[in-house]
């Protein structure tokens, strides 16, 4: 996986007359989606949770076929158009929309990157990265990384007279373009549109954008918000201040940090575990001698205002003995190799294998897994390592759909199936309850599901100064609810 190169709009195939149909439908309140059609998609879908009803009918924009592609108008004057004669093209399963370079335009949103607020210039992909294990170390403390955690291909752009927010829904690796400089040490003899210009693609899936116009960024991010989800309202405590760090693990530590904060008179809402609260980093268990009785412990530390958030990853220990391996394997809800074996990682359970939540039935089984864990009192969770994480394994033969899928076609979602099983098992379990649900990663409308906080971060200034435009990108990118380890992991 090249993650600093994108399959380039000089590739492509654009003579396409005969070959794909261009369907665009109207949403209302110039909220428009726009998809080719093709044999060479037949079948794909996007697992997305987009507002699709509920729209007014009035609008002010329109989207409007031109050609073999479409032009943007924002009260009849044309303000985005498709390039003539190359507008949209096709790379074996991959596709790119490419648009006319204006260079007054600016360029917001792109979600989760270490970048500046406005990103002209920018070339970016598209895939859940696990940060400290993807790239090396002086990159990760002292750089800027990219692609981090989260995949959101959402592009706010000011056209001028209008504003228009530009989404991809596929979850396979995508990528953006936006008057980047081509060539060797970005210096290019004879530059043309296809090298300087605006491009948006993705090496596979559903090719669909979904536009949103409007006449100023506010409008624009609230609609997009909209039709990616909004963030469900969290419980007044979630709001609070958390203490959070690697190592806490155990009752003890809880107590502890409890007197230490009633000593100081400093409030706390909420105190976090790490990874260190499991019976040997098995989940959905609690290690007997740091926790004795969960379910009471964690009552007590209600009681005294301290709500107990620990981590959940979803990676399963490979043991026979494990009921929750056992169980999984039984059903077949395990990924995949190209073998036919179980994919198997290597993270903190030692060697460890993955539920297919690209599959309805993995969601549904995870979320009745819930059930009984939540049990001891849990009102909150922060999921981690669900890029997915597999240590030092190449993920790529993880496969989806009991091994019918490559791993690019769900990795940059798996993320969001493992984030709507858990807000279900809540769901399921405290009907009546708010759940405080925070993600590592995150695809197009995880909003539904909570929040997210950026990843493993360093204590320095340069992360705690990327830290301000990188939530003010994802909070323009539909991720409102957002925020990062402020003392740094």
């Amino acid at each position: 996986m090249y993650l600093n190169k994108i399959p380039h709009p000089i590739n492509f195939l654009y003579d396409l007359e005969g070959s794909v149909f261009l369907e665009v439908s109207h949403f209302g309140e110039d909220v428009y989606r726009v998809a080719y059609r093709s044999s060479r998609w037949e079948g794909q879908e996007s697992p997305a949770r987009l507002t699709k009803l509920g729209w007014k009918k009035e609008k002010r924009g329109e989207v409007v076929p031109s050609g073999q592609g479409f032009e943007v108008r924002w009260e009849k004057e044309r303000v985005l158009g498709t390039l003539e004669g190359r507008g949209f093209g096709v790379l074996g399963k991959g596709w790119v929309f490419n648009f006319e370079p204006n260079p007054h335009y600016r360029f917001y949103g792109l979600g989760e990157k270490a970048m500046p607020v406005e990103k002209t210039g920018v070339r970016t992909k598209f895939y859940n990265t696990d940060l400290w294990a993807d790239f090396p170390p002086a990159l990760y403390r002292d750089g800027t990384p990219d692609p981090l955690y989260c995949s959101i291909p959402y592009l706010l752009l000011d056209a001028g007279s209008a504003w228009i927010g530009i989404l991809l829904t596929t979850p396979y690796p995508s990528f953006i373009s936006l008057l980047a400089k081509d060539g060797i040490a970005d210096s290019l003899h004879d530059p043309s549109p296809l090298t300087e210009g605006v491009s948006l693609g993705a090496e596979g899936g559903l090719p669909e954008l979904y536009l949103v116009v409007g006449e100023d960024p506010k409008t624009v991010t609230c609609r997009m918000q909209r039709l990616q989800g909004t963030v469900p309202l969290p419980p007044l405590w979630a709001v609070g201040y958390h203490q959070s760090r690697w190592g806490y693990g155990s009752y003890t530590d809880l107590d502890a940090l409890d007197r230490q904060f009633r000593d100081r008179d400093i409030p706390c809402d909420a105190l976090w575990l790490d990874i260190d609260y499991m019976d040997g980093f098995r989940i959905f268990t609690w290690d007997e001698k740091k926790f004795s009785h969960p379910k009471n412990q964690v009552e007590d530390l209600k009681k005294r205002s301290r709500r107990v958030v620990p981590i959940l990853n979803p990676g399963i220990k490979k043991e026979d003995s494990f009921d929750v391996y056992q169980e999984a394997k039984e059903k077949d809800l395990l990924c995949h190799n190209p073998e036919g074996l179980l994919f198997t990682g290597i993270v903190w359970p030692g060697e460890t294998v993955f539920p297919d939540f690209s599959l309805p039935e993995t969601q549904e089984w995870w979320a009745e897994r819930m059930k009984k864990y939540l049990s001891a009192g849990i009102e909150g969770l922060w999921l981690d390592m669900n890029d997915p994480s597999t240590g030092c394994v190449d993920p790529k033969a993880m496969l989806f759909n009991r091994g019918k899928e490559p791993h690019s076609a769900f990795r940059n979602a798996y993320c969001l199936g493992m984030q709507r099983a858990v807000w279900d098992g809540f769901h399921k379990t405290r009907p009546n309850q708010r759940p405080f649900l925070i993600s590592r990663s995150a695809f197009v409308s995880s909003s539904r599901y909570g929040g997210v906080w950026t990843g493993d971060n360093w204590s320095n200034r340069h992360h705690l100064k990327l830290s301000i435009p990188l939530c003010l990108s994802l909070s323009l990118s539909g991720l409102p609810f957002c925020g990062t380890d402020v003392p740094g992991f």
